[in-house]
């Protein structure tokens, strides 16, 4: 018997999955009669080919092209052996129940926080980092709603990161790529400036980078720099942003917010005092999404929250315990319209913990 796993679209051989396979699980059920290919199926399916086809198909993990060329006939015929298979009963399918309870948690984060769209990762006990799993889940949802000629914002962090190294390597025509803030002396590869050029390249897109650092020494000097016509050029550019990729931080000093160097701890301090749960791209919001504006926001090159509203699809990647009142904080501040996550981190963010 074997189930099609609808997490990953693969068969689950003793719960683990193998090929990419249909939606659905399904069980296929030997026996019957039916059509005979021109050399007949197999003895052990009865010489029925719609058997062996539903076999070839749902246990072995083959394509549809595959299963045509084993049983000999065309695509267009090995199709119709697998509707047969449905109509005659020998196929069953049902969707697995952790399935469907992640499919259900998504429905509710749309409902509840009025997003576009959300994917919830399943728990696999701890087996992978869920921000490695939560990158994957944004990889395969940003390929899936990119379009020639768009304009896409990236911001920093690790999350942000694991999804440009799950980017499957194509050409998106007309594609620019340009980072929300300034370059910073990040490590691990996990700057706005290295996501950026990773997902450009990954994506067959223009990278678009701002040359100039995300924080600067004084309010004066960030002025002087803002009116270099080639950091006009890539503040254009960010200014038209269609879609914005982004991680969330939280204002904890285990946060990449210090680890990056943007700000230290206690120039954060007033932040925090002011009411701040979370940062999105170097700016600092309270539970309610609302800025909190200090010291830093005067030097800082980059969007800012109100900017990044604008942007039309905003679709963050964040997850884990640490990150749930910062997560539920931009949700509340209407700066996400996409959420990607983990189930433990959306059960949370429904049950108000």
């Amino acid at each position: 018997m074997t189930e099609i796993d609808v997490r990953t679209n693969q068969p689950a051989v003793d719960g683990q999955p193998q090929r990419a396979r249909p939606r659905g699980a399904a069980t296929v059920a030997k026996g019957g009669r039916g059509r005979r290919t021109a050399g007949g199926a197999p003895a052990q399916f009865g010489m029925d080919p719609v058997l062996w086809a539903a076999w070839l198909y749902y246990q072995e993990g083959l394509t549809q092209e595959e299963v045509a060329r084993r049983i000999g006939v065309g695509r267009t015929t090995a199709l119709g052996y697998l509707s047969e298979a449905r109509d005659r009963g020998l196929i069953r399918v049902v969707v697995r129940p952790d399935a469907l309870s992640t499919i259900e948690t998504a429905g509710r984060l749309r409902e509840v926080y009025g997003l576009a769209d959300a994917l919830v990762v399943p728990d696999d006990r701890g087996r992978r980092p869920p921000l490695m799993r939560v990158g994957e889940a944004g990889a395969t949802y940003l390929q899936e709603v990119i379009r020639p000629g768009d304009i896409l914002g990236v911001a920093w962090g690790r999350t942000v990161l694991a999804l440009s190294n799950a980017l499957a390597e194509t050409t998106v025509s007309g594609l620019s790529v340009v980072p929300v803030l300034g370059g910073m002396a990040a490590e691990d590869g996990f700057s706005a400036e290295d996501c950026t050029s990773n997902i450009a390249r990954r994506l067959g897109g223009r990278a678009i980078h701002l040359h100039v650092p995300a924080s600067l020494s004084s309010p004066e000097l960030k002025q002087a720099l803002l009116a270099e016509p080639s950091v006009q050029r890539g503040l254009a550019a960010l200014h038209q942003c269609s879609k914005l990729v982004f991680g969330i931080c939280t204002v904890e000093t285990s946060s990449l917010v210090f680890h990056s160097g943007l700000i230290g701890a206690r120039e954060s301090a007033a932040y925090r005092a002011g009411g701040a749960v979370g940062v999105i791209a170097g700016r600092f919001y309270d539970a309610a999404g609302r800025p909190v504006v200090g010291d830093l926001d005067n030097r800082l090159i980059g969007l800012t929250l109100e900017e990044i509203r604008r942007i039309p699809q905003r679709i963050a990647v964040a997850g884990g315990p640490e990150k749930i009142a910062s997560i539920r904080a931009a949700l509340h501040g209407d700066l996400v319209t996409c959420l990607v996550t983990d189930q433990k981190t959306a059960e949370a963010l429904l049950d108000g913990t």
